[in-house]
C-alpha cells in the first residue's frame, strides 16, 4: 500500500490490485443496478464515492473505477435497449 500526501491528507493507494476478482464484480454489479434503477449519475456517484472513501481506508484503485464505469455503461445500454 502506497501512501501519498495531498493537501495535508495522507491518502492510501492500493498497489496489490488485480483486474479481475470478486471485488471488481461487486463494483460492476453495484453501478449497473444503480444505473438501471436510478440513473447514470447515481451509478457514477456510487463508484466515485466508494473510491473516495477507500482513499482514507483500504486504498483506492483506478481499476475499481474502470469496473464502475463499465457497470454504468452496461446499465445505460440496458436502459436504452429495454426502454427503462
Amino acid at each position: 500500500m502506497k501512501e501519498i500526501k495531498v493537501l495535508g491528507l495522507n491518502l492510501k493507494i492500493s498497489d496489490t490490485d488485480y483486474w479481475i476478482g470478486k471485488d471488481k464484480i461487486m463494483h460492476l454489479v453495484a453501478c449497473f443496478l444503480a444505473t438501471v434503477f436510478f440513473n447514470y449519475q447515481v451509478g457514477l456517484i456510487l463508484g466515485i464515492g466508494k473510491e473516495f472513501i477507500d482513499l482514507f481506508g483500504n486504498g483506492a484503485s483506478y481499476k475499481d473505477l474502470v469496473w464502475d464505469a463499465f457497470g454504468v455503461c452496461l446499465g445505460m445500454l440496458y436502459r436504452i435497449v429495454f426502454h427503462v
